[in-house]
């Protein structure tokens, strides 16, 4: 009896831990797990997004959350929400930004999210630099609450380094240069004054007027500009009793080029006002270039008749003038309509309406100097006969001897610039009868008798000579009247 007693308590006291870890269990599988991140190395001015994470939703029947976004409102200042590629994507969003330092977002569906990932994204402002905690505390709700939810903070460090750029720039020979100091944002910053040398090969680059414009840039009003040049170099200083704000071109330096080449482009001593904020500075180029040549193009020669229905690949070989940045685009014209744009240097037209027609290409260097290539011709309909001849041939014409008219049979094996020309007994020319491209093929053209200004040929004796790459070949034709 006593140790039946006994193993009835050890079997109770199993249970009631079992009861305990299921409990536990159940408890840990109904929380949620929410992030904010840390965001460092942002410049006063610069927008950031903050995404909110969270563990697995599935399962939960989760219509709706809020919560309270707490931070530090001289850092950051929040302006909106995105919910592009997250799970929030289709919910009604209300986001409120009156209180200072706080942001309050409330979401509802009628459909349940789920899954993992961002919940959803904050749009905020850096406003100057410091560091900022980013907390939700215990505000936020899932539904009603459930299942519960626990946050983990996050933050913004601003950094208060600034950049300073200049990009590369270039342009032909005796064209001008508007060369661009630019900057990170330097809003908050309280820059009331800058200063920096330039340096630059006089043998490239000749500064022009004061060397400077402040025109579009952020230095364009309020500011006292001194300057000092020398050749090779230039040394700028402003100064003003309002702040310079925002991002983007600070100033330009103006200038012509002299000759092609590459020259550097060096700014030493760059402060904003006696040394804050710090500022790190990264280089450019000038470059002088030349306008693109056409070093090649195909067909060369261009043909004076290509038939009707072929399909004509046409093709350059451009080299850039540009010492640096060799990037060319071509744009494809047919009959003056582009018919393609983009980096391929070849265009295959399929050339199906009769008539005079101009195939031209233009292209264009990353400085926007252009080369262009034309190709003029007439579309004509010879008569394509049945079959693929295995070479070269010119066949007798018929009828002969003939009045006014005669049919000439040739034979085209690959494709070649076809030409086929009328003599005299003389040997003058008397009619250009076929000059153009032409795809394999076994053709019949005619003579009309007619020269080439049209009017009627005589009566004679005349030769018909045809010329296809390296065949040649001649026969003898009469036109009786």
């Amino acid at each position: 009896m006593l140790r039946f007693s006994r193993d009835v308590s050890r079997v109770f006291a199993l249970a009631f831990a079992m009861l305990i870890l299921q409990s536990g269990l159940s408890m840990a599988q109904t929380q949620v797990s929410v992030n904010l991140p840390n965001v460092v190395g942002m410049a006063p001015g610069d927008t950031v997004v903050l995404p909110i994470t969270t563990s697995n939703l599935a399962g939960y029947n989760i219509s709706a959350y809020q919560f309270t976004l707490s931070f530090d409102p001289t850092i950051v200042k929040v302006i909106g929400y995105d919910t592009t590629g997250t799970l929030s994507a289709g919910m009604s969003i209300s986001l409120v930004t009156q209180h200072s330092g706080q942001a309050g977002v409330a979401a509802a569906s009628v459909n349940s999210i789920t899954g993992t990932g961002v919940l959803l994204k904050i749009d905020a402002v850096i406003l100057k630099a410091g560091a900022s905690a980013l907390s939700l505390g215990n505000t936020l709700l899932f539904n009603t609450g459930t299942p519960t939810a626990n946050s983990h903070d996050g933050s913004i460090n601003g950094t208060s380094t600034v950049t300073v750029s200049v990009p590369a720039v270039g342009d032909s020979v005796g064209g001008t240069v508007m060369i661009p100091i630019n900057t990170t944002s330097i809003v908050g910053q309280s820059v009331y004054s800058y200063q920096f040398t330039a340096s630059y090969d006089p043998s490239v680059v000749q500064l022009t007027g004061s060397g400077y414009s402040t025109t579009g840039s952020l230095s364009a009003s309020g500011l006292q500009i001194t300057s000092s040049s020398a050749p090779g170099s230039i040394t700028i200083a402003a100064a003003g009793s309002d702040t310079i704000t925002g991002k983007g071109t600070l100033i330009y330096l103006t200038g012509k080029i002299l000759k092609a080449g590459v020259s550097p482009l060096v700014l030493a001593g760059f402060l904003y006002n006696g040394g804050t904020p710090t500022t790190g500075v990264s280089y450019g180029t000038v470059s002088g270039v030349g306008a693109p040549v056409v070093a090649s193009f195909s067909p060369n020669p261009t043909p004076t008749k290509i038939e009707k229905d072929s399909t004509v690949t046409f093709s350059v070989t451009v080299t850039p003038g540009a010492v640096i940045d060799s990037i060319v685009t071509y744009s494809w014209y047919v009959n003056n309509i582009r018919m393609a744009v983009g980096t391929s240097n070849s265009y295959k037209a399929v050339l199906s309406t009769n008539g005079n027609t101009t195939v031209m290409v233009v292209a264009r260097d990353a400085y926007g100097l252009t080369v262009s290539q034309s190709w003029s011709f007439l579309v004509t309909g010879i008569q394509q006969l049945s079959g693929l001849p295995t070479k070269f041939a010119l066949g007798q014409n018929y009828p002969n001897p003939f009045n006014p008219t005669t049919n000439i049979s040739f034979d085209v094996p690959k494709a070649a610039n076809v030409q086929i020309v009328i003599y005299d007994i003389l040997g003058q020319q008397v009619r250009s009868l076929v000059d153009q491209y032409m795809m394999p093929g076994r053709y019949s053209e005619t003579w009309d008798g007619l020269n080439n200004d049209g009017q009627q040929a005589v009566s004679g004796i005349y030769f018909y000579r045809m010329q296809a790459g390296n065949f040649v070949q001649m026969k003898k034709m009469v036109l009786l009247k």
